[in-house]
């Protein structure tokens, strides 16, 4: 999978490049970029796939294509000098690396990082990546491709987790916003808390207040215990066992709890959802008159 790569950066006409961690700069207020004699020009270099190691399939736009008369070769070659920069600074193509602390990463892939601390923030990770440990304010904005995290913890953040990527473990304030695509996670724990899962994203084990926020595209849970909550289940999403005062409050669209037992609950069930607690040999459907359901 090609990712595609933008760098943007200002070239001033002194030939200095400007960068800041993003790979770019603040463009000044009070510059007028259809004057000649502006003292920035915003440079993108871009290629259609990031990782990218020939420099020669990389293209050089002049944004807006506004070129002032001051701009000559000196200045092209500083954009070109810049990138090579950037991809050292920005981009992450194998190898094994101990430690990220604040660091800014915009992609990597086929890496293994020991250990994710303090700020640090990588906006693409794919390829057959494993990160062993995220922790601090370190976050992800996606995961793809079987790329394998091993111990989420602090208030470690993954945006979008994508095609079969897979979490192990998931303890403290960590969070994730999105699940798609098969994307799997072994336990979450704690205050954890997931947003949304999609498209049969899977959860294995979630217990000690852990949090659901919405579920469904048959999206599932293997195993929700101590206290945990979905607040949310729709479109035939579903749930094997719900156990010790674990709760569900809303269960819509033919979404299915397997097995109730040990004082959980269903607080409000409609759309054709359905609960079953083998133990009492009862099965709860949503046109009951009593929704609000106790499983022993």
């Amino acid at each position: 999978m090609n990712i595609n790569g933008t760098f943007t950066y200002y070239v001033k006409k002194d030939g200095h490049v400007i960068l800041d961690k993003d790979g770019g700069v603040t463009y000044k207020n009070d510059v007028n970029i259809t004057d000649d004699n502006l003292e920035y020009v915003k440079v993108n270099i871009s290629s259609p796939d990031i990782f990218e190691k020939d420099l020669k399939k990389w293209k050089l736009k002049i944004d807006d294509n506004i070129k002032p008369t001051w701009w000559s070769k000196k200045h092209e070659t500083e954009a070109w000098l810049t990138l090579d920069t950037c991809i050292m600074m920005y981009i992450i193509d194998g190898g094994e690396i101990n430690e990220l602390k604040d660091r800014y990463i915009i992609a990597a892939r086929n890496v293994k990082i020991e250990n994710i601390l303090g700020s640090s923030k990588i906006q693409f990770i794919t390829g057959d990546s494993v990160i062993e440990n995220m922790q601090d304010d370190s976050e992800i904005e996606h995961i793809n491709n079987f790329v394998i995290i091993k111990n989420v913890k602090d208030n470690g953040r993954v945006k979008n987790m994508w095609n079969n990527s897979y979490i192990l473990y998931m303890q403290n304030n960590s969070i994730i916003d999105n699940m798609w695509n098969n994307s799997r996670i072994k336990i979450i724990k704690d205050n954890v808390k997931i947003i949304n899962m999609r498209e049969q994203s899977h959860v294995e084990i979630m217990h000690n207040n852990s949090n659901i926020i919405n579920m469904e595209e048959r999206s599932s849970v293997y195993l929700m215990a101590h206290n945990s909550i979905i607040e949310n289940m729709n479109y035939i999403s579903s749930v094997k066992i719900m156990e010790h005062n674990s709760v569900i409050k809303n269960m819509f669209d033919n979404s299915i709890v397997e097995n109730m037992r040990h004082n959980s609950i269903i607080k409000n069930m409609k759309h054709n959802s359905i609960a079953i607690n083998h133990y009492k040999e009862e099965i709860y459907m949503s046109n009951a008159k009593n929704y609000k359901l106790i499983g022993k």
